[in-house]
């Protein structure tokens, strides 16, 4: 019986592994390659089945694959503090694994090989941007969006203080700090913690 009870512990994990489907990863951005003091830190949780790996996308948060966005501003000269998807502060993503660094069109650029999405994405080959839009033409992103969260300016670049800055200096240079994407590492899902219980169970069980 008890062999019995660990081999359908055994089988419930592989099958759990198999399923998985959602992965979340840690953020960090700084604002060390251009000379300001501005970091954040964030979270954002991607959907394996509906993300192209390789491939692109840029559109609206709704079915892209990504979701529970959120991020905290500190040390820039305006846009501190925290900014969520689930508060209505952006408005769009962008997601490129392809040859292209520098913001491609439809399509995405060359295709390449997969990259490895159950570790630091950053520092992949292939993996080209991962940024976020707090607004479309000037317009926050939707019902009670803050016009200062922080907005996409280049591939993995953020601007601090959003919508705000980009409509005071026109043309010109951003008034905001811009931060770039330095790590995007996954963390550890729930579904992996209830696996190390399960088999922690499974062996105190076979010692009994």
């Amino acid at each position: 019986m008890k062999t019995s009870h660990i081999a359908a512990v055994s089988a419930l994990s592989i099958t759990a592994i198999a399923q998985a489907e959602l992965i979340t990863y840690d953020l960090q951005w700084s604002g060390i390659n251009f000379e300001n003091n501005a970091s954040a830190t964030g979270q954002v949780t991607l959907d394996t089945d509906l993300v192209p790996n390789p491939g692109f996308y840029s559109g609206e948060w709704a079915g892209s694959g990504f979701s529970n966005f959120s991020i905290t501003v500190v040390g820039a000269l305006s846009g501190n503090g925290t900014f969520s998807t689930a508060t209505n502060d952006f408005s769009s993503v962008i997601w490129n694994v392809g040859n292209d660094n520098h913001g491609p069109g439809l399509g995405g650029g060359d295709p390449v090989d997969p990259i490895d999405l159950h570790t630091e994405l950053m520092g992949q080959i292939g993996f080209s941007d991962f940024n976020v839009f707090s607004s479309f033409d000037g317009i926050p992103a939707g019902p009670g969006g803050n016009p200062e969260a922080p907005t996409g300016w280049a591939p993995f670049v953020l601007l601090t203080g959003g919508v705000n800055n980009i409509t005071n200096t026109g043309q010109g240079e951003p008034e905001g700090d811009l931060i770039e994407l330095v790590s995007m590492r996954p963390v550890p899902a729930p579904s992996s913690l209830a696996l190390l219980g399960l088999t922690a169970l499974a062996t105190t069980r076979r010692r009994r």
